[in-house]
């Protein structure tokens, strides 16, 4: 009985977290792409190619 509900509580628990993790999804992408950018420009590229880097990231065609 115990382990069942042990069991129960892990699983909810679980499908928080994805649920969460869901929501968090493309907030998590911009900021992997601002990130992205900032790495390009730590390494001197131009701002072209760092611009690029993040389109292919996000598939986005703005620029």
């Amino acid at each position: 009985m115990y382990e069942t509900l042990k069991f129960l509580i892990l699983r909810i628990k679980f499908s928080y977290a994805v649920l969460f993790l869901k929501l968090i999804q493309p907030y998590l992408n911009v900021f992997s792409a601002i990130f992205y950018e900032m790495f390009c420009h730590a390494f001197s590229m131009n701002r072209i190619n760092a611009a690029r880097l993040v389109n292919d990231k996000l598939h986005i065609s703005k620029f």
